[in-house]
């Protein structure tokens, strides 16, 4: 097992995606904010999943349709996008990836991220626990930006 959870840390690293889902109300306002963490394959490149849900639980699938150029029009390629967001699998992501750190630069994404998941995993108020996990949010956005 320990293998898979190697794999899976070199393959996040490669493939992976740390976000957060922000939910608005009808007004507007910030209804919720959840770290979450995807992976996003080509439909026929779905192997990976199983060695992954072996280490992280099965999240969620989403088919996408993703447009590529391809010479010199634009073909839409169907992709699936795995992904985790419950407290269950969000420790079940630091676990492995404390214990294999990512080595290229997705890992200031989940030095960051690391911070939101604890925060939204603590026990503070939830309006307390939107603003900081909001701010985690902008900061992950500006720390993906070419310079």
């Amino acid at each position: 097992m320990n293998h898979n959870k190697s794999w899976t840390a070199g393959f996040i690293d490669g493939e992976g995606c740390f976000g957060f889902t922000i939910r608005c109300n009808k007004r507007g306002g910030i209804k919720y904010t959840v770290p979450m963490f995807s992976v996003q394959l080509r439909a026929d490149d779905t192997d990976a999943f199983t060695v992954l849900e072996s280490v992280l639980g099965k999240g969620y699938r989403v088919l996408r349709k993703m447009r590529y150029p391809s010479s010199m029009k634009w073909n839409t390629c169907p992709c699936i996008q795995e992904i985790w967001k419950s407290k269950e699998q969000l420790n079940r992501v630091l676990s492995v990836l404390d214990s294999y750190p990512l080595l290229a630069k997705k890992k200031r994404d989940y030095k960051l991220w690391r911070e939101g998941v604890l925060i939204y995993l603590s026990d503070i108020n939830a309006t307390e626990r939107s603003i900081k996990l909001l701010e985690i949010y902008t900061r992950l956005r500006l720390l993906r930006k070419y310079i």
